[in-house]
């Protein structure tokens, strides 16, 4: 048993072994009594009845165990070596404005979101789980593969924009659908910001990696979903781009998204990330 089961089985009664590495239990958060929380061997937890979410580190630290193990161990027990990015490399990117990208290994991208980049965030539950970091000022978001397990790659945000790793034409919290309450809609945003200020507020949302232009491949997981809500930026781009991401899901999966509509009167380029109170409404 590895150390992130060691550290569940601690806490967690009645645990029962799913396929594809999952798990459920009695939940330690609350008093249940149906196995409500789920979670991997990578560490990602939900409970379905209390709403508690997280990931190994947050586990340990709520049950006063040592979280360290967990931000510095590659999920399969590699070791963390660090390949120091070039500056060059980074100063180009930064000139270029954003496509360019710095080819890491899994145990660089594990090193940096551990030790460079990371960074506690306790006013976003999923700002936390997904540990977004921060560096020179600006947001960075890391992604990782469909089963959430390790790192493919770091997105530096805003006026810092490159790539660490491959990032091209994904969807942004794609990890997350398995623990989605598939009662809800999924909303798909314009950015990763947007994404986890939806989650937040207890939505199931994801965002492509690219501008609204560009579409990653629709997963056909988006079908598990009563509905699938496009909530783009309040201008033309976010207008345009929501009609082209709804033509390609049709396409691909034959399902007929819905396009939000802003209120009249709300400024150019709002986002669900501008006014908490209208993400909740």
């Amino acid at each position: 048993m590895n150390d992130i089961l060691n550290l569940f089985s601690t806490h967690c009664d009645k645990m029962q072994s799913l396929s594809g590495g999952q798990y459920i239990a009695l939940c330690p958060f609350h008093n249940d009594s149906k196995r409500s929380f789920s979670f991997n061997e990578a560490g990602l937890y939900n409970c379905k009845a209390c709403g508690e979410t997280g990931n190994a580190i947050t586990f340990a630290k709520h049950f006063g165990e040592n979280p360290r193990p967990f931000y510095t161990k590659t999920i399969g027990g590699h070791s963390t070596s660090y390949s120091a990015v070039k500056q060059e490399d980074v100063s180009k990117a930064s000139k270029t404005g954003g496509e360019q990208a710095v080819k890491l290994s899994t145990e660089d991208l594990w090193y940096k979101i551990n030790n460079e980049y990371h960074r506690e965030w306790f006013q976003s539950r999923a700002k936390n789980l997904n540990c977004v970091g921060m560096t020179n000022g600006h947001l960075t978001f890391p992604y990782f593969d469909v089963a959430g397990e390790k790192p493919i790659a770091i997105k530096h945000h805003k006026s810092y924009p490159y790539w660490e790793g491959d990032g091209k034409l994904k969807f942004y919290l794609e990890w997350h659908i398995p623990f989605f309450d598939k009662t809800k809609p999924l909303i798909i945003v314009e950015g990763e910001e947007d994404s986890l200020t939806m989650v937040d507020a207890g939505h199931n949302a994801v965002s492509g990696s690219a501008g609204t232009l560009s579409i990653p491949k629709i997963p056909e997981s988006f079908k598990e979903f009563p509905e699938i809500i496009i909530l783009y930026d309040n201008d033309e781009a976010g207008r345009k781009g929501a009609k082209k991401m709804a033509d390609a899901i049709y396409k691909s999966l034959g399902v007929l998204p819905s396009i939000g509509q802003w209120r009249d009167g709300l400024p150019d380029k709002f986002d669900c990330s501008d006014d908490k109170e209208e993400t909740n409404e």
